[in-house]
């Protein structure tokens, strides 16, 4: 596996921005609407987050969609063990 610069594309850098993407999706389309209300800040956060790393993806920033998805899934991994306390 090659390590590559920012700006030069990478095929499986992108699929996996891209999976991580679609992943975040999923969990937050699963999210009960009781924990949605009881969560809002931190949704929003997420959202947040997972939009810039669609509108990164986009615009070709493979590192900058990677780092703003990981970020999201951060925080909702924190969510969730909050959660289940």
């Amino acid at each position: 596996c090659e390590l590559t610069a920012g700006g030069a594309t990478n095929p499986q850098a992108q699929q996996e921005a891209a999976d991580l993407i679609r992943s975040i999706q999923r969990r937050l389309s699963a999210l009960s609407a009781q924990t949605v209300r009881r969560q809002r800040t931190q949704i929003n956060k997420v959202r947040n987050f997972w939009n810039q790393a669609k509108e990164a993806l986009d615009s070709g920033d493979t590192e900058g969609a990677r780092t703003l998805a990981t970020k999201a899934k951060l925080l909702l991994d924190d969510m969730e063990k909050q959660g289940s306390r």
